[in-house]
């Protein structure tokens, strides 16, 4: 409920809710990968960049195969670091 709710939220621009709605769905199941990334999503649209690159790691952490999740953080990595020797690691 708090997942769809949180797409919802930020389909209509109301980011800074919608992660409240994440972090609720969070903490009901630690083990989501994809409310990771999401968050993390809104995360990056509020320039939040560390916060999102932290949330797709620990949907990485979680499924290791998550492409998404993988290329999100670089995006995100690149958003904060630029394209320079600090994003490669």
């Amino acid at each position: 409920l708090y997942y769809n709710r949180a797409i919802n939220k930020v389909a209509s621009g109301q980011i800074e809710s919608a992660i409240e709605d994440y972090n609720t769905a969070i903490d009901l199941d630690k083990q989501c990968d994809f409310v990771y990334v999401n968050r993390g999503n809104a995360k990056k649209k509020l320039q939040d960049f560390d916060g999102a690159i932290k949330d797709y790691t620990e949907a990485i952490r979680l499924n290791d195969n998550f492409a998404e999740a993988y290329y999100n953080r670089a995006l995100a990595t690149i958003a904060l670091y630029g394209e320079s020797e600090d994003a490669l690691n």
